[in-house]
């Protein structure tokens, strides 16, 4: 399954394309548009927030 990562205004776009996103240290406004958030400096737990979804 798709799955997209971002952390800017820009990836907006990107986080309605696919069906699971995930936003990475993002402003409030794409956290909220993104599946998941997730805050801090360890990309394992941003990979570990949808390593099960289908």
């Amino acid at each position: 399954m798709p799955v997209a990562y971002g952390d800017s205004l820009s990836d907006a776009e990107l986080f309605g394309a696919v069906p699971v996103s995930v936003a990475v240290n993002a402003d409030q406004y794409l956290a909220k548009l993104a599946t998941h958030s997730c805050t801090g400096q360890d990309l394992w737990n941003t990979y570990e927030l949808v390593r099960g979804v289908r």
